[in-house]
């Protein structure tokens, strides 16, 4: 399996834990809608005011960094498909959870072009769709961004992928929020585009 295959499997269990553990749809949030690509004004407007609550996450073997916001739990995992998750406390449920990987194999318009050709899924549980592609610069580095709306029995979830070129390494940021917290897509924006390596 492709490291992108990989991460949409991770994405999948953590909506559906979230689904089945965490309550659900019993969140309630303002839907913010922001589009990856060029930081928009809506993104940099978030980092002028709520950047000061963002810290660095610095990974000493890739030498990667990402900001997260403080309050987070930023896990460094011994799992080979994901590195570090970050994730947010919520008495009320979960919010979205953000997961960063790594693959020795540099990411090609190809492979991103492949992994997305499968879409859009539809079986009896599950659906998935690609509403957003784009390939774009993140901090000097070419990144192929994706949004993808799924439905796990019922349940809404979008999940953002970007995939950054390190030079000698790619890096998977993929972020999982479920629709009753959507207005943490900007967190998940923000952070994507805080990406430095």
């Amino acid at each position: 399996m492709r490291p992108w295959q990989y991460l949409i499997g991770i994405a999948l269990l953590v909506a559906l834990a979230w689904l089945l553990f965490f309550g659900g749809s019993q969140q309630v949030s303002t839907q913010i809608s922001l589009l990856a690509g060029p930081v928009s004004p809506g993104l940099a407007s978030f980092g002028e005011q709520f950047g000061k609550d963002f810290i660095y996450y610095n990974d000493s073997n890739y030498s990667f960094a990402i900001k997260y916001p403080i309050g987070y739990e930023a896990e460094r995992l011994p799992d080979p498909q994901v590195l570090v998750r970050f994730k947010a406390f919520n008495p009320y449920g979960i919010s979205e959870v953000i997961d960063v990987a790594v693959s020795e194999t540099l990411y090609s318009s190809a492979d991103f072009e492949n992994d997305l050709a499968s879409f859009p899924v539809t079986r009896e549980d599950y659906r998935a769709d690609v509403i957003e592609k784009q390939v774009v610069n993140v901090n000097g580095r070419e990144a192929f961004f994706a949004t993808i709306n799924q439905s796990l029995g019922g349940e809404p979830v979008m999940t953002k992928t970007a995939v950054i070129n390190c030079g000698t390494y790619s890096a998977y940021v993929t972020a999982t929020i479920p629709q009753s917290a959507s207005a943490d897509r900007i967190v998940a924006d923000y952070m994507i585009r805080s990406f430095r390596c």
